[in-house]
């Protein structure tokens, strides 16, 4: 376990293959196969792998398919095959990015998922915070979720979209932000985006002639705990 363990164990090494190499030569093959495998399966470290498949699904398939693929085709193979798994699967999950319809716990000042707390809302408020940048490969998607929740939830009048997690917003995404816009213009009374950090929102507005109407003090900034307050005394 320590540095002079590997010199000693290299010392050990040469002298075999100098002055021994004769003694080894009548030993089966399947013996020193199984010398072989006993001393690889010193390198794989089994609790890793076992925190892998209990932590993440992503990871535990990336590593599924790197494994199998590096003993069927090879060490080079399998590599790149892991490589465009990952690539897959990070694609997958960006184009469904998690977004939480949000209520107030209680009468505190904290908002939280309603489906994994006891939260209080209002039938005529949807409020929900998308966890993801908004770009080409989720428009689609966070366009359908929230038209979809607007058609059925028929006493929404006022909806309001959480953007602490949104770092980023390509065209894809402002063409969404566009259409959303238009398509719930007859249908509510507010469409509102909160917490968008001061450069998306200002290359949004740029962009769209301020078409679209953001929920915020000076700098797009707003305690989403206010805005929730005064729409649901509106309602």
């Amino acid at each position: 376990r320590t540095p002079i363990a590997s010199i000693i164990t290299a010392l050990f090494l040469v002298l075999t293959l100098c002055f021994f190499t004769s003694t080894f030569y009548f030993l089966p093959k399947a013996v020193l196969s199984a010398i072989i495998v006993i001393s690889a399966l010193q390198l794989i470290d089994f609790p890793a792998i076992r925190k892998i498949f209990a932590f993440n699904y992503a990871d535990a398939v990336t590593f599924s398919f790197t494994f199998f693929a590096v003993l069927i085709f090879g060490v080079e193979s399998g590599i790149l095959t892991g490589i465009v798994i990952s690539f897959v699967l990070l694609i997958r999950s960006s184009s469904r990015p998690h977004i939480a319809v949000v209520g107030r716990v209680g009468d505190s000042e904290h908002f939280r998922n309603v489906l994994r707390y006891e939260v209080k809302t209002s039938s005529s408020l949807l409020a929900a915070r998308i966890d993801e940048s908004l770009y080409f490969v989720n428009a689609r998607y966070i366009e359908t979720f929230f038209l979809n929740e607007v058609a059925d939830r028929p006493d929404v009048r006022d909806v309001l979209i959480i953007c602490t997690a949104t770092n980023f917003i390509d065209t894809s995404g402002l063409e969404m932000i566009e259409a959303l816009s238009e398509n719930l213009e007859e249908l509510v009374n507010q469409f509102l985006w909160i917490n968008v950090s001061l450069g998306n929102w200002s290359y949004v507005l740029r962009a769209l002639e301020l078409k679209v109407k953001l929920a915020g003090k000076e700098k797009g900034e707003l305690n989403y705990e206010e805005m929730l307050n005064s729409l649901e005394l509106a309602s």
